[in-house]
């Protein structure tokens, strides 16, 4: 049964409706009760003990994750007609233009701190600790980084903040 459940953990989670911990409790013990399982849950939840183990038991398949924030409309379109259609466009440019894997370049971009984090810094306990914090707090330097399916690789580029005047 357990493996039911981290089948269905998993299946939800590819459609943006991923388990919390405590939902992972609840269902246990929905499940536990519906099945006439002997268990020692209280307060209508399976215990952290269980979740922990439950997760170990299931580590190849399940870990515990950081949720990457995604709009609504964005997982609303994100439709088997709507992604057929854009690789349907996508083939009839590539076919009319020529293109081929060294004419086509995929490019990322990040946003680096120009300040790096300060570190922790011992103290009495209770007092405040202050810090010199550079004035450009918040500015970041934009770094872009290409490369193509035949391995070509397009030197990194930084775009630094454009000065006021």
């Amino acid at each position: 049964m357990t493996n039911e459940v981290s089948h269905f953990i998993i299946k939800f989670g590819v459609r943006f409706y991923a388990m919390v911990r405590k939902s992972l409790a609840e269902l246990a013990f929905t499940l536990a009760e519906e099945n006439n399982l002997q268990h020692r849950f209280k307060d209508r939840v399976a215990g952290y003990d269980w979740v922990a183990s439950f997760l170990l038991r299931h580590k190849d398949k399940l870990s515990l994750r950081t949720g990457t924030p995604s709009s609504l409309i964005r997982i609303q379109s994100f439709t088997k007609r709507n992604v057929y259609r854009f690789f349907d466009i996508l083939e009839d440019i590539i076919f009319k233009k020529g293109f081929n894997a060294e004419t086509i370049f995929d490019l990322d971009e990040t946003g680096i701190s120009v300040v790096t984090r300060s570190p922790k810094r011992l103290a009495r306990r209770g007092s405040k600790v202050h810090v010199m914090v550079p004035q450009e707090r918040g500015q970041l330097v934009t770094m872009t980084c290409a490369a193509n399916a035949a391995g070509r690789f397009i030197p990194p580029m930084f775009l630094l903040p454009q000065r006021s005047r």
